[in-house]
């Protein structure tokens, strides 16, 4: 019986990622046919994203209040609800003006949802579920990106894709209401009477908390700054053709998502404290493969990379969740979240000014160089825990 539960539970997080992921790439690829509905230029699609950005590091910032306050469940069904009516507005706004109202419940749903899942798997499940819950992220990111561009397709008309992921994340919601005693709602009870104070702030201006901040801040330059500037390193510095460069990102993220999917079962043999630093090395290996001038060089470069860094994310969140007692871990999650969040937002305009000022070839050892910053973190956090 005990089994049967703890697969149903697994499969309602998975399921809770997999919602997280179907809206995320859904704006790029409507919005070749918005802008006209709106009459926007091509740059605007950065304003509805900057709503939604700043929306989901809020959430993530305030969510420690709503895990201590709220199920893990409770939250999901929330979120997903809120998420479900952005998107449902999204796809009948009839102004510019209600497309960004509906970015505030897209984006504080999005935020919390995050950090509560995140929170809820690091503390009751191992890395091998971390790992392959952020890779079904990634299956809803490509299942939503590819319902869009069918319907778009099939009706000729933006607004039914982000309908039809809206009816897909309402079907969700209702399954998440039948399942709302599966993601711990007692142990959750119990937590929240046992840790109904916030910690101090003095507790989370130490040395460990701030390094774990900095670690999840300076992956996001690594995770996004590859992903978003190296197309334009081989298109306008190394004179690759465009149809190439594509495929070289798209082999990037494919092994992003592909590689969390094997640290899910490397994580069974392997600690994850080696895991991390081991990715780490791997990447930096990786790396000086990309200064060469070499297609084929590159192109295994990308593959390793996206296979390093595939895992550092959930096993870090993982690491965590053991390094720290739970009450620090409560507020730790949604705070390293949220600073991934102001990483995402940050690191590729900063890597985007430095290639535009002074060469576009500085994104390779700009990222070498937060790698060792990374190690160097990496080798200090596991000073401190012993």
């Amino acid at each position: 019986m005990k089994n049967k539960l703890l697969t149903l539970t697994l499969l309602v997080l998975y399921l809770g990622f997999i919602s997280i992921g179907l809206p995320d790439q859904i704006l790029g690829i409507s919005w070749v046919s918005m802008r006209e509905t709106f009459d926007k230029n091509l740059a605007q699609a950065g304003v509805i994203m900057m709503f939604v950005t700043i929306c989901t590091i809020i959430s993530s910032f305030l969510s420690p209040f709503f895990i201590r306050k709220f199920t893990t469940n409770a939250i999901l069904i929330f979120s997903t609800a809120l998420i479900t009516i952005a998107l449902l507005g999204f796809g009948l706004a009839k102004s510019w003006s209600m497309l960004l109202f509906f970015c505030l419940p897209m984006g504080f749903g999005a935020g919390c949802v995050d950090a509560s899942l995140n929170n809820f798997a690091s503390k009751n499940f191992s890395a091998k579920h971390l790992n392959w819950l952020h890779a079904s992220w990634g299956l809803g990111a490509a299942a939503g990106a590819y319902i869009v561009t069918f319907t778009n397709n099939l009706t000729s008309n933006w607004r039914t894709g982000y309908i039809a992921i809206a009816c897909l994340l309402f079907c969700l919601f209702i399954i998440f209401i039948f399942t709302k005693k599966l993601l711990g709602e007692k142990q959750n009870e119990e937590m929240k009477t046992h840790s109904k104070c916030a910690p101090k702030l003095k507790e989370l201006l130490t040395l460990r908390p701030i390094l774990n901040i900095l670690f999840f801040f300076l992956y996001a330059a690594l995770e996004v700054g590859i992903g978003l500037w190296i197309a334009s390193v081989f298109v306008n510095s190394r004179h690759y053709d465009i149809t190439s460069s594509g495929l070289l990102v798209s082999i990037y993220w494919s092994s992003f998502t592909v590689g969390r999917f094997l640290m899910g079962f490397v994580s069974t043999k392997i600690h994850v404290e080696k895991i991390i630093t081991g990715g780490l090395f791997v990447a930096l290996c990786s790396l000086l493969l990309l200064i060469p001038h070499n297609f084929y060089l590159n192109a295994i470069a990308l593959i390793i990379y996206g296979l390093g860094i595939a895992g550092l994310f959930p096993c870090m969140m993982n690491a965590t969740a053991k390094r720290f007692d739970e009450n620090i871990f409560d507020t730790l999650c949604g705070v390293q979240i949220g600073f991934a969040g102001v990483g995402v937002c940050t690191f590729p305009a900063i890597i985007g000014i430095l290639m535009e000022k002074i060469n576009l070839e500085i994104l390779v050892p700009f990222v070498i160089l937060i790698t060792v910053i990374m190690l160097v973190i990496d080798k200090k956090l596991k000073k401190a825990n012993v």
